[in-house]
């Protein structure tokens, strides 16, 4: 079973809190455990790293976003790695000077958006969290009387909120720009309700995966892991960038569509390192991990080693074989990321642009709506030509908050002769 799936069994264990949530939660987790030195570096033009930024949505109380992030997933993070869940701009990069790789667990995301959205102290968040996403050797920002710099940064973040507190804080310039196309939008209704009897032996297992995962964490520190497709993966995910980009499924949420893309395979280098350590510890089921203790060692967990020549060839026995791969360094190590893998990385990711797709479009329609009530203000009538120029909008951005206002009998749009006898549109404001 691979590594994600053992996490997820684990959350299942505790709570009835939606699987979907402590899926992307468990694969966000191992992806920061592969730290800054790991990449992909088929994916053009400098490669990805495997940090992410999640934002779990779903009704309050009910739907146990929390329950996922802090209580069951969130729990198995080493505190070595585990950043403050509220800061000021200023106090992450703090932070960040002195453990470049962070993992966040925020709290309700409409507050950061609502302090954005009014220009309060966390307005710089929106730069600062762009400018941290993407992979750098360094990242130096002056703000106010200090400057701060964090050398190889690799942050990673989650948060909940609701949707309508979600909407109620958003502004066009959050998701049409880059700052909100950062974040996976992991959305699902309220759970069922069923009975959950804690196993007698959670705790030792909790425990256990912790350990398991500061190991992982040591690891892959000193064994990075370069990444690569094979020719059928590469294909597919060229595939999927294509119909994403020229679809008009999603011409509003193209960039959603230019980040996604990344994601999918940021999820699918994870999944398949995931596969890779649920083979190396032999876990087929959540009691499994039973194994795991302080002596356990990290030795392999990559698919295809460079590291030498085949043992037949070589006449070298596979015990020295073994000794003397433990004492390789893997940063020549290259894993193969196959066609299954960006499969089940797009079946993760698609769902969230999906959500993203349907955000965006209530969104922008209210936005739309209320520039065209504004540009209205004094006016009965306006000509198509004088409604752009008021909105300072395209026409096909107008058109669908212009069919919806005709819809609720707000506009009329008549077809008549100017003075010089040329048809025109015009719309007439009903009272």
């Amino acid at each position: 079973m691979a590594y994600h799936d053992i996490l997820v069994e684990y959350h299942k264990s505790r709570t009835y809190s939606p699987e979907i949530y402590a899926k992307h939660l468990a694969i966000q987790q191992i992806g920061h455990m592969l730290g800054w030195k790991s990449t992909n570096t088929t994916v053009p033009p400098r490669g990805v790293s495997h940090n992410t930024y999640i934002a779990i949505l779903g009704q309050s109380g009910k739907s146990k976003k929390s329950t996922a992030q802090n209580d069951t997933i969130g729990k198995l993070y080493d505190n070595t790695y585990l950043g403050p869940s509220s800061f000021s701009p200023e106090g992450l990069l703090k932070h960040m000077s002195d453990q470049p790789q962070m993992y966040c667990p925020l709290g309700e995301f409409s507050t950061i958006l609502r302090s954005i959205k009014q220009g309060g102290h966390m307005s710089r968040f929106k730069e600062i969290s762009n400018d941290l996403f993407t992979r750098r050797d360094s990242y130096v920002k002056k703000l106010v009387s200090c400057e701060y710099a964090v050398p190889k940064p690799y942050l990673s973040m989650s948060t909940t909120c609701t949707p309508e507190e979600f909407v109620d804080n958003l502004e066009p310039t959050m998701y049409h720009g880059g700052f909100l196309p950062r974040w996976l939008l992991v959305y699902s209704e309220a759970p069922k309700r069923v009975r959950i009897s804690l196993p007698a032996n959670i705790m030792a297992t909790e425990t256990r995966l912790k350990v398991l995962n500061y190991k992982l964490y040591e690891y892959f520190q000193a064994n990075p892991v370069r990444f690569e497709f094979t020719n059928d993966a590469y294909k597919l995910w060229m595939e999927t960038q294509e119909e994403w980009e020229d679809s008009e499924e999603y011409e509003n949420v193209q960039p959603f569509v230019a980040r996604y893309i990344n994601y999918v395979a940021i999820y699918a280098d994870i999944l398949r390192i995931s596969k890779e350590i649920g083979k190396m510890f032999s876990l087929k089921t959540l009691a499994d991990v039973s194994n795991v203790t302080s002596d356990t060692k990290v030795t392999s967990v990559t698919s295809k080693s460079t590291n030498g020549p085949d043992d037949a060839k070589t006449g070298v026995s596979k015990k020295s074989r073994k000794s003397r791969d433990s004492r390789v360094s893997l940063v020549s190590t290259v894993t193969l990321v196959t066609l299954r893998d960006i499969e089940q990385a797009i079946e993760l990711v698609k769902p969230c642009l999906a959500y993203a797709k349907r955000l965006v479009s209530n969104i922008d329609e209210d936005y739309y709506v209320a520039k065209i009530n504004t540009a209205f203000d004094g006016h009965k009538a306006l000509s198509n030509r004088d409604l752009l120029r008021k909105t300072k909008e395209l026409n096909n951005k107008l058109e669908p908050a212009i069919q919806t206002l005709i819809q609720r009998e707000e506009l009329e749009q008549k077809v008549v002769e100017n003075e010089n006898g040329r048809k025109i549109r015009m719309y007439y404001k009903i009272n």
